[in-house]
């Protein structure tokens, strides 16, 4: 009864200790995904800070 148990929490550990390193690696791509799209952010309106201001040459003229 005993080893059939151990089998049985063997069998039940391996997807749970896969699906929490899938949480972790998720969980790290969106912190690095939303790091990323701030910086963007950022800098596509500093850009367009600029733009307004008139300091970057405008295409549209």
């Amino acid at each position: 009864l005993k080893t059939t148990w151990r089998k049985h929490i063997s069998m039940l550990m391996v997807p749970l200790g896969f699906g929490i390193m899938k949480g972790i690696f998720f969980s790290l791509c969106s912190l690095v995904a939303f790091k990323i799209s701030t910086v963007i952010i950022c800098d596509f309106k500093k850009i367009s800070i600029n733009i307004l201001k008139g300091n970057l040459p405008s295409v549209l003229d």
